[in-house]
């Protein structure tokens, strides 16, 4: 389905077992919600705001070919179990402070991300630099990487932002973070923790 609208509002939506192309920007509006249930696929070549006081639930898949904008100022919104995937031609960016269950890049000329992000089940990187700028990406307890990192897919943080993982017991465990420096020549250096025995508190 297309809608060739210059802005597409929502103010209560549930999209089913489909494929949705909205072909203008996709605006969720205070007191609203949208929901793409498990299964839908929601595609938008423009730009998604998520408004002040509204509600965004990807239970499937969500494509998006530009932004993603969260104005929210409630605190971190979890954004459902579902899939985004950033598939731009452009640089693309992610703002507000949002939580994903599954995100992918795949666009080559990246993904900003403007707002303190976590991923708490698969970050998955296709092709493109995830910058981070002076915000955060954080990757939850049973987050988990995937793709093959490389110079020209891997996380950058460029500023004071960090890649961050969350864990639950050190025991036995490693993570290696597919970072890296793109300031002058592009440069994978992953880093590996590796723990062997110990004990984490709260939120680490």
């Amino acid at each position: 389905m297309k809608n060739n609208l210059i802005r597409f509002i929502w103010s209560a939506a549930t999209l089913g077992m489909s494929v949705f192309q909205v072909h203008a920007q996709t605006y969720v509006k205070s007191g609203g919600h949208l929901v793409v249930a498990s299964g839908a696929t929601l595609e938008s070549l423009l730009t998604i705001y998520i408004d002040n006081g509204a509600e965004m639930v990807n239970n499937g898949t969500v494509i998006l070919k530009r932004d993603l904008i969260n104005t929210s100022q409630a605190g971190p919104d979890d954004l459902g179990t579902g899939l985004f995937e950033f598939t731009g031609t452009q640089n693309q960016s992610v703002s507000g402070l949002n939580i994903f269950e599954d995100l992918m890049l795949d666009n080559a000329a990246g993904l900003a991300v403007a707002g303190n992000t976590r991923v708490n089940g698969i970050l998955t990187l296709t092709n493109g630099l995830v910058t981070l700028g002076t915000y955060n990406l954080l990757l939850g307890t049973a987050a988990t990487v995937a793709g093959t990192p490389s110079a020209t897919k891997m996380v950058v943080p460029e500023s004071t932002g960090q890649l961050q993982k969350e864990f639950l017991s050190p025991s036995a465990l490693s993570f290696t973070f597919p970072v890296g420096d793109a300031s002058v020549t592009a440069e994978y250096s992953p880093a590996t923790l590796a723990f062997n025995s110990g004990t984490f508190g709260a939120n680490n």
